[in-house]
C-alpha cells in the first residue's frame, strides 16, 4: 500500500486533525520549565523547589493558591495563576533563585528565603537551608518556597502576616 501524498486531501484532513489534538493536550503535556537556580544553592534547593511543585500540583496544596487575594485586583491568587497559562508546577520552574545576602536578610536567622510582591526571583538563605537540609525539618523549605511563590504572584505581607502566610501554606501542604 502506498502512503497518500502530503497534498493529498485525506492526508491534509489527518495533519489538521492531528494538530488539532495535540494542539489541545499541548498545554497539559508540556513538562514544567527547569527552574534557573543559582550553582552556589546547591542541589538540595533545587530538591526542594522540585517538592514545592509537586505539592502545588495536588489538592488540597493547590487550594493555598485561592486562600490570597492580588491586593490589586482583590482576585485570588488561582486566577491570576491561570490566566498565565502556566500550572503550578510551571510556575515555580519560571522562577529564579539566587543566593540571599548573608550580611542583609539572610542574617536574621529566623528567614529562609524572601521576595518582594511581583519578583521572579526569590532570594533563598543558604545558611538557613543547609541546616534544614542536616535537620529533621526537610519538609519546611518547601513551604517556604511556596510562600514565597505566592508573594512572587503578588501577595503582599501585614496584612497577612508572615507567620499567617507560612501557617496556611503548611496547613494546606504540609510542614
Amino acid at each position: 500500500m502506498t502512503r497518500p501524498a502530503l497534498g493529498t486531501p485525506r492526508r491534509t484532513l489527518q495533519m489538521v486533525l492531528l494538530a488539532a489534538a495535540l494542539a489541545g493536550t499541548k498545554a497539559a503535556a508540556a513538562p514544567p520549565s527547569r527552574p534557573h537556580v543559582d550553582p552556589q544553592l546547591g542541589p538540595f534547593v533545587l530538591a526542594q523547589i522540585q517538592r514545592a511543585a509537586e505539592r502545588l500540583e495536588r489538592a488540597p496544596c493547590s487550594l493555598v493558591l485561592g486562600d490570597f487575594v492580588d491586593p490589586e485586583t482583590g482576585r485570588p491568587l488561582s486566577e491570576k495563576l491561570a490566566a498565565t497559562g502556566t500550572t503550578p508546577a510551571g510556575y515555580l520552574g519560571s522562577l529564579t533563585y539566587l543566593p540571599g545576602s548573608l550580611d542583609g536578610v539572610c542574617r536574621d536567622t529566623t528567614i529562609g528565603a524572601y521576595t518582594s510582591p511581583g519578583s521572579q526571583i526569590v532570594y533563598v538563605c543558604p545558611r538557613r537551608f543547609q541546616r534544614w537540609q542536616a535537620s529533621k525539618e526537610q519538609n519546611l523549605p518547601a513551604a517556604i518556597l511556596i510562600h514565597e511563590a505566592l508573594h512572587t504572584l503578588g501577595l503582599g505581607e501585614n496584612p497577612p502576616t508572615t507567620e499567617e502566610i507560612t501557617a496556611r501554606v503548611a496547613a494546606r501542604c504540609g510542614r
